[in-house]
């Protein structure tokens, strides 16, 4: 018996790959340029809505009962990181399949593609005469790291759809056997980590302080102090008194005083 049905998928199989899937009437829409910024979401994309619509031109080339969408995400030129299918479901309103039908949808992988699935559990087919919303995904970076823009493209070897009268199921009219078929850009902003934040901060504040003391203590008005006061001083003897008031502490047994309080009393 194991050996019969063996013998009956083998040869299903055989016939099966001869035949190329033939192209339908349901046409893979386009989602245009999509914007992310992983400030406001930083697990996922905003979810994106993937449609269908038809000319209906062949016999059940516009009825569909399951499907399968395969995604890659393609960094372009300067682009950091990596994005992959993260969720998909049901879209919200004007979906292929009623709420009640969906049992939710899947995502495998094959090839390194992620593919959405998905299927009608009332097992009745469903025909498509004007735009629907096939399924709505979100994108994820796996190192969270993703930065620039993505192109994203279905590839043909995983984008089927089945009515239930067909064995071999159609391909999309736009992803037809071949290269992979762009349907949009997905744009990241990047994110900056804490610990950059904070470094960032630190530095700014130095750097606003030390603009700060230089414009009210800097050593050339120390020297133009030194020899205004009546206290001539050599330019080496100068500039250590300047550094002593960084390096030395008092010698009265009080606390260390401030820089700038220290080298108001060595110019008096």
């Amino acid at each position: 018996m194991i050996q019969r049905t063996f013998f009956s998928m083998s040869i299903a199989f055989f016939f099966t790959s001869l035949v190329e899937i033939a192209l339908g009437d349901l046409v893979l829409n386009t989602i245009g340029n999509v914007q992310w910024d992983r400030a406001a979401s930083p697990s996922a994309s905003p979810g994106i809505t993937f449609s269908v619509s038809t000319d209906a031109q062949l016999i059940n080339g516009n009825v569909l009962n399951s499907f399968g969408v395969a995604l890659r995400a393609v960094p372009q030129s300067g682009t950091l990181g990596s994005l992959e299918l993260n969720t998909a479901g049901m879209a919200d309103t004007n979906s292929v399949f009623p709420a009640f039908a969906l049992g939710g949808l899947q995502i495998s992988e094959a090839s390194g593609v992620r593919i959405a699935n998905g299927r009608n559990l009332t097992s009745s087919d469903v025909t498509i005469n004007t735009l629907r919303n096939l399924f709505t995904s979100t994108f994820s970076s796996p190192m969270n790291n993703a930065t620039g823009t993505f192109e994203i493209y279905a590839v043909p070897e995983f984008s089927n759809y089945f009515p239930s009268t067909e064995f071999d199921g159609f391909k999309f009219a736009n992803v037809p056997l071949g290269p992979d078929v762009l349907l949009g850009t997905i744009t990241v902003t990047a994110v900056p980590e804490p610990s950059g934040l904070l470094l960032l901060s630190l530095a700014c504040a130095g750097a606003f302080g030390l603009k700060l003391f230089h414009r009210r203590f800097g050593l050339t008005k120390v020297l133009r102090k030194c020899s205004a006061v009546g206290k001539p001083r050599g330019h080496a003897q100068s500039v250590a008194i300047v550094v002593n008031m960084f390096i030395r502490p008092q010698q009265n047994g009080d606390l260390w005083l401030s820089p700038c309080l220290r080298l108001r009393a060595a110019l008096r």
